[in-house]
């Protein structure tokens, strides 16, 4: 294997993958990444077992073609200490990969390529495709609920539910709860539900770039894969049925309010300050035209905000974790923000009253 690269080409495919590349490995050569050299292409892969990622770029000479794994981090940092326009040659000499760019010489060690772990994939049940900026911006207004510590280990990721030609994007803790829909084309499978891995999500977020290129995402029985432009990016998905999230969506509500977004946003965030750090409390008192945000906690230190909103039925007083409201009202991109309670304040559904596409319900908590 002997071909010629530029820096500017190699290093964004190189930083692209390296997130898929974890720092301490139970097996060596999964700190290492995959180089295939083909029909002038680099192709290069990087995998964890449980998430796969595959990209290309363009060489400007090849002179053998061949394929080889290497560490991951070494090779790019190499590339990207690199003067800008440099230019890389890289060849297998042996078990040894040599590295040249100007005055520059570098050896790393390799491992045969036969023994890098490929990912099984199976034939897909259902695919669509999306725009990249949709599919961004539904991972974005969703991810943030997936839960960190949880024994039922499907909340540890974001269900995918294709439903009339649309994709629903679900997540939740058990204390609250996130979904916003986006419109499909070129649907196939209809009536799929999948639960993709907390990293997967991560990571395919960070891939995705604010673009209406269309993006097509393959679902197999035990994995997704999503194409687009240079990029396979491939996981296994998680074991185990997503609850009935339609089921926590209260079927009418008795209270509705409408709050300023940015006045309530920077309510809450002063009073999350003085909020008791152990389980992060605050008390919202409701009255017709005002709400009260108090919080306290054992230092004996206090917050009271007012916020002016609009309602005009009876007081009542319900408590939240600040952070979580918090996190739901910086998702809403509107003005205005909708909450609407049930009479007995068993939740509060966090709603934009200018995108139907998205819905937070939060718990309450009891002071």
């Amino acid at each position: 294997m002997k071909f010629t690269v530029s820096r500017e080409n190699l290093l964004p495919a190189l930083q692209a993958i390296i997130g898929v590349i974890e720092r301490k490995q139970t097996l060596p050569i999964l700190s290492n990444i995959l180089l295939k050299v083909t029909n002038d292409q680099l192709v290069l892969t990087g995998t964890d077992l449980e998430i796969q990622l595959v990209t290309r770029t363009t060489v400007d000479h090849v002179e053998q073609d061949g394929e080889i794994t290497t560490p991951a981090r070494k090779l790019m940092d190499i590339c990207r200490l690199l003067p800008e326009q440099s230019q890389l040659s890289i060849e297998l000499q042996g078990e040894r990969l040599l590295l040249r760019s100007g005055r520059s010489r570098f050896t790393l060690s390799t491992l045969p390529a036969g023994s890098y772990p490929e990912f099984s994939s199976k034939e897909h049940d259902a695919e669509f495709r999306i725009d990249e900026l949709k599919l961004k911006k539904l991972l974005g207004k969703t991810q943030f609920c997936m839960a960190l510590q949880d024994v039922r280990r499907f909340l540890h990721g974001l269900l995918f539910e294709i439903e009339n030609d649309r994709l629903q994007a679900v997540a939740s803790d058990g204390h609250r709860m996130a979904m916003y829909g986006e419109s499909l084309s070129d649907v196939r499978g209809v009536g799929k539900r999948v639960t993709v891995p907390r990293k997967s999500i991560t990571e395919l977020q960070r891939l995705l770039a604010d673009s209406d290129r269309p993006i097509t995402i393959q679902i197999a029985p035990n994995s997704l894969c999503v194409r687009g432009g240079d990029i396979v990016f491939s996981t296994k998905l998680l074991d185990g049925k997503y609850p009935d999230y339609k089921g926590s969506i209260p079927a009418s509500v008795s209270k509705v309010i409408g709050i300023e977004q940015q006045a309530f946003r920077e309510a809450l965030s002063r009073a999350a300050i003085l909020s008791n750090e152990a389980f992060k409390g605050i008390r919202l008192d409701i009255a017709p035209g005002l709400m009260k945000i108090s919080a306290h906690n054992p230092e004996q230190e206090t917050a009271e905000e007012e916020v002016e909103i609009r309602y005009d039925g009876e007081p009542f007083f319900v408590g939240f974790n600040v952070t979580y409201m918090l996190d739901a009202v910086s998702n809403i991109d509107s003005d205005a923000v909708s909450l609407s309670f049930t009479d007995d304040n068993k939740c509060c559904v966090v709603e934009d009253p200018m995108d139907d596409n998205l819905k937070f319900i939060v718990m309450p908590v009891h002071l």
